[in-house]
């Protein structure tokens, strides 16, 4: 995962701001996943399926516990 870069978390970054980041990356896929006004979870995702999705979330969660 050498080609990951490490973007400091900000509580400040809006939605805008983090898809306008995600979006200069050039993806070949993504999940987009986040609250709606009314707290409902929402999620997205790009040309995959279920299992590999699960193996993105769990690629996030690694990356999280690495910062």
């Amino acid at each position: 995962m050498s080609n990951v870069v490490k973007l400091p978390a900000t509580s400040t970054m809006t939605v805008e701001m983090a898809l306008d980041h995600a979006k200069d990356r050039g993806l070949t896929e993504c999940i987009v996943c986040g609250y709606d006004a009314g707290g409902e979870l929402v999620v997205y995702s790009s040309r995959m399926d279920r299992q590999n999705a699960l193996w993105l979330v769990e690629a996030a969660k690694d990356w999280v516990r690495d910062a």
